[in-house]
């Protein structure tokens, strides 16, 4: 943002940063060039009224009226009541997004992909058993408790959703815990930033625990062996009816045994 000044010198303000600023940070300098756009508006003005006035002497140019007390008072409880405003709405919008993070029992990543860095919240890390400062925030940390099982399909999902193929990143895979045993979690992200060739600077995303879920299926599963194990060594024929009794959803193998001829279901 610039202006120009009584003296005829450019006013400016440039940020300069060596890392990547996200969406959310360089909002946070808007009301600073707002600011500094209400601050500087009445030399802005005089000096454009200035330059258009090519009639006016020499003389009577250089007494440009300078804005009065009063006038920037007001302008100064102006810009305190913008930065109010805005600064509650900034909390506001972050108490509201803690709540459903917190709510849903959501593990939170946020990786600067070409330093390696990752902010990760507190639940990412409880829910493998450490409290957030035992882990090195880096994506080797990451790479190092992914079980070697599942690092195959996992790094082709990223590799995929990093080269622009894919609209998201989502796959299941298991984490070692503090204590060694594993975890499961679903893990869903996205690239956020790509710089002007396309390359990827910035992703985040979230792990949800499916342990329960896995642990459930994998139960579910065992029973399901058993119960062909059992059906297949009965020389008996049993079924099964649907629950509203509109059809039959199974037939023992003994049924084609003893009548030579496939159950019609």
């Amino acid at each position: 943002f610039g202006a120009p000044l009584p003296d005829g010198t450019l006013f400016s303000i440039i940020l300069f940063s060596k890392d990547f600023i996200p969406d959310s940070t360089a909002q946070l300098f808007k009301p600073l060039a707002l600011c500094a756009k209400l601050a500087l508006a009445p030399y802005t003005y005089t000096t454009a009224s200035h330059e258009s006035d090519t009639a006016m002497p020499d003389k009577s140019r250089d007494r440009i009226p300078s804005p009065s007390t009063a006038y920037l008072e007001s302008r100064i409880a102006d810009l305190e009541r913008l930065l109010l405003v805005h600064e509650q709405t900034v909390d506001a919008q972050a108490d509201r997004m803690e709540l459903v993070v917190r709510g849903a029992q959501l593990g939170t990543w946020d990786w600067d992909i070409f330093t390696g860095h990752v902010s990760l919240n507190e639940r990412w890390a409880s829910m493998i058993g450490y409290h957030l400062e035992e882990l090195d925030p880096h994506i080797r940390t990451w790479e190092r408790l992914v079980h070697p099982d599942d690092m195959p399909a996992v790094m082709a999902a990223v590799s995929a959703h990093l080269r622009g193929e894919t609209s998201i990143y989502s796959c299941e895979h298991r984490l070692r815990t503090k204590s060694g045993t594993w975890r499961w979690v679903f893990a869903s992200g996205q690239v956020l930033a790509r710089d002007a060739e396309g390359a990827p600077l910035r992703a985040a995303g979230i792990h949800f625990d499916i342990s329960d879920r896995k642990e459930l299926e994998d139960t579910l599963r065992q029973s399901d062996e058993r119960f062909q194990q059992l059906a297949h060594h009965i020389d008996a024929v049993f079924w099964l009816r649907s629950a509203d009794h509109r059809g039959v959803l199974y037939v023992s193998p003994a049924f084609e045994t003893i009548w030579g001829i496939p159950p019609a279901l």
